[in-house]
């Protein structure tokens, strides 16, 4: 064999490795390579690839994924393997929805990828500018509101000055942007926009969805819905907003009352030449109340503690003795008799309200049982306490002032009435250094609660919840 025979035999051998060596390159792991050609260039036949042209409707920097992979920064073309692949455009700033597509071989295909922000907007215009609007239960805003929101189910409420309630719920799409007005007139709809479909075009077998109509910024128009009374029902029938836990710490303040002390109907100084004068219980209380509320009633248990003083005067003529009184002890004791009552109070009752925003007002009544120590100063100092149970009612009327569900200020009014059995105290007047059977037993008995009691006044507090 010549010389030039054996290098000719090189070449070709060398050709053919080189040649071999790039064509499995091209198909190793059926990996995705991008043409040298022009945009408007057409794969060659019978190759088995798809041409991709693929751009999106904004100008967030993104990738375009196919099954997974990064192929390019969009806008961009590329060569697929004809088959059915995944096709998504994705960003720091947002993404596409994912395209099942299947690419013909020797097909080329404009795909057009709708890159989304990942929350959804919503726009809220109120009629009024006192408008208050609530998102998830959460305060935002007056009038109008525009803000992110991520997606899923959410609770959108405008509450108006005049205490109406107008509610929906949105199911809303990343990327889309909703529109809302309290227009009475509307219909309380669930809304559920359609996602905006990618376009495609030129496909073999695939069905072609047009851009969706919405405005440039995908705007949806949707409308809260018309309450009934002064609120939207929820699907169980009650406004969630006036519906769960409700309570108020308050408290009483005793300005008025007539006294039950038995010196108002019989006076023991009067044989003596002398009067009686008495004085009604004045104090206050700290009171809780817990329930639940179901709309415009609240059934709910109560408890207090109080503390009040009354007052009782014997008061004798000044030329006369008591018998044994030498030093006038027990006539300056009987002239200022105090009676303290400490009390605690449980029961239970139901509280009724308005529904409305803003202001609410409310009415209440409990019934229940109070327990009463009574300490007579200054015989208590040394001598014996006592004490009773009485039926009791608790009324109270006012004002909330301050927004649903949350913490309101209460002012008003309240009527506690007592149900006192009759309680006659006998003086011990040895602590005196006196005789009890020298003293008259009218001087040294006194009866400062019998019958029922009326007792009124202010009352302010915090309420909670609904």
């Amino acid at each position: 064999m010549s010389f030039s025979q054996l290098s000719k035999q090189r070449v070709v051998g060398a050709f053919v490795l080189t040649a071999a060596s790039f064509w499995s390159a091209l198909g190793l792991a059926q990996s995705i390579s991008r043409p040298g050609v022009g945009s408007g260039a057409a794969a060659a036949q019978g190759s088995g690839w798809a041409r991709v042209i693929a751009r999106s409707s904004g100008t967030a920097t993104v990738d375009l994924f196919v099954d997974g992979k990064p192929v390019c920064h969009l806008p961009c073309q590329t060569l697929v393997p004809a088959g059915a692949h995944k096709l998504v455009a994705r960003g720091a700033l947002g993404n596409s929805a994912e395209q099942n597509l299947y690419l013909a071989a020797d097909s080329t295909s404009p795909l057009l990828f709708d890159v989304l922000p990942p929350d959804a907007t919503i726009r809220v215009a109120t009629e009024s500018a006192e408008t208050q609007i609530y998102v998830d239960g959460n305060f935002v805003s007056k009038g109008t509101w525009q803000g992110a929101i991520a997606p899923g189910r959410h609770t959108l409420q405008l509450r108006k000055p005049s205490g109406q309630v107008l509610q929906q719920y949105l199911n809303v799409t990343a990327g889309m942007t909703y529109s809302i007005r309290d227009n009475p007139a509307a219909r309380q709809t669930e809304s559920v926009p359609n996602p905006t479909p990618l376009t495609s075009s030129g496909l073999p077998g695939q069905s072609i969805s047009q851009a969706d109509p919405y405005a440039g910024d995908n705007q949806k128009t949707t409308q809260p819905a018309t309450p009934t009374g002064t609120g939207t029902q929820s699907p169980g029938g009650l406004d969630p907003t006036y519906h769960g836990i409700t309570g108020a710490v308050f408290a009483p303040i005793m300005l008025g009352g007539p006294s039950t002390n038995g010196f108002n109907s019989t006076c023991p100084a009067t044989e003596f030449g002398g009067s009686c004068s008495t004085g009604g219980p004045r104090g206050g209380a700290i009171g809780v109340r817990l329930g639940s509320a179901y709309g415009w009633i609240a059934p709910e248990a109560m408890v207090a503690i109080s503390l009040d003083l009354s007052s009782a005067g014997l008061n004798l003529p000044s030329d006369y003795q008591i018998p044994d009184d030498y030093n006038g002890l027990l006539a300056q004791v009987a002239a200022g008799t105090k009676f303290m009552r400490l009390g605690l109070m449980a029961g239970g009752g139901a509280r009724i309200a308005t529904q409305s925003q803003g202001y609410r007002y409310t009415f209440s009544g409990t019934l229940g049982l109070v327990k009463r120590h009574v300490y007579v100063i200054p015989d208590s100092f040394f001598g014996s306490k006592p004490s009773y149970t009485a039926p009791t009612m608790f009324f109270d009327g006012g004002v909330m002032i301050g927004d649903t569900p949350g913490i309101k200020i209460y002012a008003g009014l309240f009527l506690w009435v007592e149900f006192v059995p009759d309680m006659t105290i006998s003086r011990d007047v040895t602590t005196l250094g006196l005789d009890p059977n020298l003293v008259p037993v009218s001087l040294r008995t006194i009866t400062p609660y019998s019958g029922t009691q009326f007792m009124f006044g202010p009352l302010v507090g915090v309420t909670f919840g609904h």
